[in-house]
């Protein structure tokens, strides 16, 4: 209350005096930028405590996120690679480096199911769990040796991951390489 009548007060005063000013002095308008650069600080100060800190809080959050599926990404397009050969057979000199690429896409998608968690959208929690379930399924086809397989089961997985990430931003309202939220 005092500071608003400390406000009201100080800017309800006329912005010259009645009385002319001294000789020598031609009035330069210092009182109208010493107004307005009280009006200034006094904006910033209350936008600092009314809630700027919060926007930075959501903003390291969401940027913690972009980077998970960052990573997420460039191991997706290692395993994406394996659409270009026609056998399994084809790829066993750099199976350890797809090997690698799906235990570090496990990883990763258990890291965005646990730590990005939204208890309160099913949707959300469904295709968290889909999209891990598909690693899980790439990384065991490559750890198994004595299973025989082909490479249309990777091709099978990898899609089921693609499909799984394009139905999660479609939930989200996400455009898939933009980065950007929502309808332009």
């Amino acid at each position: 209350m005092f500071l608003r009548k400390a406000f009201i007060t100080y800017f309800s005063q006329p912005l010259t005096s009645p009385c002319p000013p001294p000789e020598g002095d031609k009035g330069g308008g210092w009182g109208i930028w010493l107004r307005l650069c009280s009006v200034l600080l006094f904006c910033t100060v209350f936008h600092g405590f009314a809630g700027g800190g919060q926007a930075k809080g959501e903003e390291k959050g969401k940027s913690e996120m972009a980077e998970l599926m960052i990573e997420i990404d460039k191991n997706y397009k290692v395993l994406e690679r394996l659409s270009t050969y026609f056998t399994f057979e084809e790829i066993e000199k750099e199976q350890n480096f797809y090997s690698n690429a799906g235990a570090n896409l496990v990883a990763l998608c258990k890291t965005a199911t646990t730590k990005f968690a939204r208890p309160d959208d099913d949707k959300y929690q469904e295709l968290n769990h889909a999209m891990l379930t598909a690693s899980e399924n790439i990384d065991g086809v490559f750890k198994d040796k004595n299973k025989v397989i082909t490479l249309e089961d990777v091709l099978w997985q990898v899609g089921l991951l693609r499909q799984t990430c394009a139905d999660c931003h479609k939930h989200l309202d996400i455009k898939i390489g933009t980065g950007k939220h929502g309808k332009n």
